[in-house]
């Protein structure tokens, strides 16, 4: 196993224990008078959003329980974006960020981050992981955590493909140099882990791979 798929299961196991104790539910919409909403609600542009299904053929999704596993992966996905009268993508290409749930969660854990994102001019994109989500087959199977690595990966893949089809919304609206991942839950353990697997994709070695 690679050093940093090492690094993955060690932070993404730790923050998914530490959720086990401190899990009490999807996040509750704050009341619109608060400080926090007018926060959350501001921004230059409206928001958008769609929802897709998404597979990848490549990779298996493994057995779980009663659950027999499939010969891909599958991801009930959202992407929100920055949008103007005419309910279109605004023009002009946005940076776009992979919101990354928590262990037992869903992509709308990160709903209220995503819209407030996308006001200020970002593409958010956040899919529900195969066996790692709440409400997953057999039961949320912490094990399964390994797998996030390729499916950021896969959906950040998928959004610059569309990037450059026509047929697309989001045709020549992604700027493929600024890709991030946001990982809200348990964020000390797993951001050296988002980082470096970003610095993969860009064929970057990071400092500790050289150690």
């Amino acid at each position: 196993m690679s050093w940093w798929r090492s690094a993955l299961v060690v932070g993404l196991v730790v923050g998914a224990l530490g959720v086990l104790f401190v899990y009490s539910g999807l996040p509750q919409e704050l009341e619109s008078r608060t400080t926090s909403a007018r926060f959350l609600n501001s921004g230059i542009y409206a928001v958008g959003d769609i929802d897709y299904r998404l597979i990848d053929s490549s990779r298996a999704t493994a057995s779980n329980g009663d659950f027999a596993g499939l010969e891909h992966r599958e991801f009930d996905t959202r992407v929100w974006f920055p949008r103007v009268e005419d309910k279109q993508l605004a023009p002009g290409r946005h940076p776009l960020l992979v919101y990354s749930h928590g262990f037992s969660s869903t992509k709308m854990g990160g709903a209220y981050l995503a819209n407030y994102l996308a006001r200020q001019g970002y593409i958010v994109v956040a899919a529900d992981y195969p066996l790692t989500r709440m409400g997953a087959p057999g039961g949320s199977q912490v094990m399964d955590v390994v797998n996030q690595p390729g499916d950021i990966s896969f959906l950040i893949d998928t959004l610059l493909a569309w990037d450059i089809d026509p047929d697309s919304p989001f045709f020549e609206r992604i700027d493929a140099q600024r890709v991030g991942v946001v990982e809200v839950v348990g964020p000390v353990a797993l951001k050296p882990v988002a980082a470096d697997i970003l610095a993969v994709r860009r064929g970057i070695i990071p400092p500790a791979a050289k150690r």
